[in-house]
């Protein structure tokens, strides 16, 4: 399991270093934490391991992850029942289905809920994640304000109703 751990955190860092540069700050970026990831990927599965499902490669290697699970913030989601919080592709492995199977694999969960709404939260300069949601049939529906360690990032969600087939 700490293998497991290390190796999301580590893609997890990977990706956001990947897809956020030239929109998120470079002092946001360079001080992502391996440590403190590993921290926050521990408690979190410890929690709710059932929120995260991974990808890994023919041989084994993790290649992406998708965390997703019941809406925990019903003010900022509005009605939506069932929240993608993360989905991060190894960066070597974009445009090989990964992210749209951890994205049907989520939905799937959702649906064996019972739950039919779905938002996910993404950057509105991440110009790449914004074209995946649309892609896989997710809807504009609403916009906000990130503050992550003093920056406000403007960032768009996107949403799914009813049964899904991504």
């Amino acid at each position: 399991m700490e293998d497991d751990i290390t190796a999301i955190a580590s893609l997890h860092i990977c990706s956001w270093q990947a897809a956020y540069k030239g929109i998120v700050p470079n002092e946001l970026l360079d001080s992502r934490d391996i440590d403190a990831s590993i921290r926050s990927w521990r408690s979190t599965l410890s929690s709710y391991p059932e929120n995260l499902v991974v990808a890994q490669s023919g041989n084994g290697m993790l290649v992406g992850f998708c965390c997703s699970g019941p809406v925990v913030d019903s003010v900022r989601n509005g009605n939506f029942e069932f929240e993608i919080y993360g989905l991060h592709v190894d960066p070597s492995h974009y445009r090989q289905g990964i992210g749209s199977a951890l994205l049907a694999n989520s939905f799937s969960r959702m649906n064996g809920l019972g739950l039919a709404k779905a938002i996910v939260w993404t950057l509105e300069d991440l110009v790449r994640s914004r074209h995946f949601y649309e892609k896989n049939g997710g809807k504009l529906v609403n916009t906000g304000v990130w503050n992550v360690a003093g920056y406000n990032l403007n960032e768009v969600a996107y949403g799914w109703q009813g049964q899904h087939a991504a």
